[in-house]
């Protein structure tokens, strides 16, 4: 099983992706994008969830902050 990418732009989603790169694309294919998109990355077996932010500024994923 694959690493689970699941992205949320703004209210929307989730949205699966295959990377990171990939979730960046829709991002930006995305009229709809304000300023918030988050993904929620289950490493492939299972484990922690990480949650990324995606930064306007940075054009760059960064620790989401609650």
């Amino acid at each position: 099983m694959a690493d689970l990418i699941l992205l949320h732009i703004d209210d929307h989603g989730p949205v699966r992706c295959t990377d990171l790169d990939d979730a960046e694309r829709k991002i930006k294919a995305n009229g709809a994008f304000n300023d918030k998109a988050v993904i929620k990355w289950t490493p492939e077996g299972g484990g922690p969830v990480s949650t990324l932010e995606y930064s306007l500024a940075d054009r760059s994923w960064v620790a989401h902050q609650s």
